[in-house]
């Protein structure tokens, strides 16, 4: 019974001479492959004893490069699967991103919308306020073409009292809605100021979801990329898999074919041993007969 390793054995198909030992992860990668058994190791083993005669020499090649395109196909699947996981990944993260911002475009545009109507309730504020100055500038308009008639009339001393007491009326109204307009003109100029700042607010959140917008375009397109990029490595990983499967469907049979010839190397064994037991029997015998 020839002996069992823990690694199976693989050799390199361009050397011409012994078999070299490929690396750690190639071997374990081989002996995954093939599901060793006992039988596998055993066909190793025969493997190797074939590899000893020169007339199998060329049965023993094929078989290595066989078991080497095996062992490249199971790579390539194993490295093309873990770029297909990462792409999908990708598409993952982005598509979330792309949520994301879709989310704050959504947000941005409520608050433009809001603001949008500030702005215009402020601008109807300062509308009014605005015709409440002007007429308000009207009445002391007016006030002040009276107080001027009276003030007329007191220096050509045709006043009474009457009309002094009018005067005096006319003076504190004239206080009173100079006060008012001050007020008016104050109103006006924090209304500005708000509307000033609403509109920078505004003008802020258009760049930003412009800004945004242009992210999502962006985005979409790094998906769209990934995605056929993503098509394009499954298709290769389905190729590397096709050539995968017939890779162990060709080392099985070769493999088959190790064991068949292993028990026709035996079969030969044990008919030479036979043979040359019945030589030795008859160079005895003749000795023998010589001898008598």
């Amino acid at each position: 019974m020839p002996p069992t390793n823990n690694v199976v054995p693989t050799t390199n198909a361009n050397d011409k001479g012994g078999g070299t030992t490929s690396s750690s992860s190639e071997a374990a990668n081989a002996q995954a492959l093939i599901n060793p058994t006992s039988q596998a190791f055993e066909a190793h083993y025969v493997l190797q004893q074939l590899k000893k005669r020169p007339e199998m020499e060329a049965f023993y090649r094929k078989y290595e490069s066989t078991l080497n395109a095996l062992i490249s196909s199971y790579t390539n699947v194993e490295r093309l699967s873990k770029k297909c996981e990462q792409l999908n990944q990708d598409i993952l993260i982005m598509a979330t991103k792309v949520k994301t911002a879709q989310k704050l475009v959504a947000e941005d545009q409520q608050q433009m919308s809001l603001i949008k109507k500030e702005i215009e309730k402020q601008w109807s504020i300062y509308d009014t306020a605005k015709q409440k100055d002007k007429e308000a500038q009207a009445k002391l308009d007016e006030l002040q073409e009276k107080c001027n008639l009276l003030q007329k009339e007191i220096q050509l001393g045709v006043v009474n009292d009457d009309r002094k007491k009018l005067i005096e009326q006319l003076e504190e109204t004239e206080q009173k809605l100079k006060k008012e307009y001050d007020l008016e003109q104050n109103m006006k100029i924090g209304l500005i100021n708000t509307v000033t700042r609403l509109q920078t607010q505004y003008d802020d959140l258009i760049k930003q979801r412009e800004q945004l917008l242009s992210n999502i375009q962006s985005m979409s397109i790094q998906i769209t990329d990934i995605e056929k990029l993503t098509k394009e490595e499954q298709t290769e990983r389905d190729k590397a898999k096709f050539e995968l499967d017939e890779a162990k469907a060709l080392l099985k049979s070769k493999l088959k074919d190790i064991e068949e010839k292993k028990m026709k190397l035996e079969h030969g064994e044990i008919e030479l041993q036979k043979y040359e037991q019945k030589q030795q029997s008859k160079v005895k015998k003749r000795s023998n007969l010589k001898s008598m």
